[in-house]
């Protein structure tokens, strides 16, 4: 029997672990912890923008906002003390937050069932291609259809133009804008001779920002229409036909491709 004044020690408690009730209102949650928490800083608390039923999960040590395909965003803050700690939320977790905040704010429940099987870039006739010739850019092809753009004249002397991985990763966000509703509910895997940019899309995320600036929209992108996509590793992968269009060549690009 417990005695007045006390409480009763469940397992949890005497593992020092704290339940906490997960909100369901997983917009407004995460908007009001944003909206409420000091400059820089979140108390301590635990939401999950799952949209289901609520539950009680325990809280555990970690500090990181992690975003996976599961369709949660969850954020985990550990009760070292009695006195709540506070954490710092910078620019980048804040970012991340807004792309699940959008997706739910307009996601209605239905998700339809991709295909089984992976389709690769070749088989869907998808190939992309970058210069890093600042005067030239980047092209995209697709079963006929392509796409070309023109590094911007304020790169030039920018060090961005020495970055290969953002330039590479730039010619595949601009092919899966263009023909999205082609690639929806499918399960894409690009084949690519970066590795660097393989890891990058694969984790879908990367310490550089000018790169999470193209990878966030991508993923909410993709998100939105159902789509699935990873890379995999290919040495030596060329493609003459994107690498035309990359460098303006359209009288080669008409003979490889004359569709």
């Amino acid at each position: 029997m417990l005695r007045r004044g006390t409480r009763k020690r469940t397992a949890s408690t005497r593992a020092g672990v704290r339940r906490t009730p997960v909100i369901s209102q997983g917009v407004s949650s995460v908007q009001s912890t944003l909206r409420d928490a000091r400059p820089g800083h979140l108390s301590e608390s635990i939401y999950t923008t799952s949209g289901l039923e609520s539950v009680a999960i325990p809280t555990i040590s970690t500090t990181r906002i992690r975003t996976t395909h599961s369709g949660y965003l969850t954020c985990f803050i550990t009760e070292a003390t009695k006195r709540p700690p506070a954490y710092l939320i910078n620019r980048d977790l804040r970012n991340d937050a807004k792309v699940w905040l959008i997706f739910l704010e307009h996601f209605n429940g239905d998700c339809y069932l991709p295909e089984n099987a992976w389709i690769t870039n070749e088989t869907l006739h998808l190939h992309t291609d970058s210069c890093g010739n600042s005067a030239l850019g980047c092209g995209s092809y697709f079963d006929s259809k392509w796409a070309q753009y023109k590094w911007p004249e304020a790169w030039s002397n920018m060090p961005i133009m020495k970055d290969i991985t953002f330039l590479e990763l730039v010619p595949i966000v601009l092919a899966m804008f263009i023909w999205a509703s082609d690639f929806k509910n499918r399960k894409i895997l690009f084949r690519i001779d970066n590795m660097a940019l393989v890891s990058i899309i694969n984790k879908r995320t990367v310490k550089s920002k000018h790169v999470m600036t193209f990878i966030r929209p991508l993923v909410l992108f993709t998100m939105q229409l159902n789509i699935q996509f990873k890379t995999q590793h290919i040495d030596g992968l060329r493609n003459e036909i994107a690498d035309s269009i990359s460098q303006f060549q359209l009288h080669r690009f008409r003979e490889l491709a004359p569709k």
